[in-house]
């Protein structure tokens, strides 16, 4: 079964450069575990190792970011991040 590249587009900004480039590099990285059977083993790797590295800063910024505009789902996301970040651990 073929799945589609993810793509971005604009409707996907959040209006903040750093926050929107965090969601462009997980695009990015998204799309390398696609190709996945193409080049297997290393680049499984590259690309969870580099998730890894990733996901603290930008939750980091995006937890700060919705603090500041008292965002009213901060708590959900917040747990969604932790839940995300224990999943990338789990399989590294």
């Amino acid at each position: 079964m073929q799945i589609d590249r993810f793509q971005w587009s604009e409707d996907l900004s959040v209006s903040n450069a750093a926050l929107d480039g965090d969601h462009k590099a997980f695009i990015n990285i998204a799309n390398l575990l696609l190709d996945w059977k193409n080049h297997e083993d290393m680049l499984v790797e590259s690309a969870l190792m580099m998730l890894r590295e990733y996901i603290d800063g930008h939750f980091l910024r995006e937890e700060k970011a919705m603090k500041a505009v008292a965002y009213p789902y901060y708590a959900g996301h917040r747990l969604k991040h932790a839940q995300f970040k224990a999943k990338v651990i789990s399989v590294c």
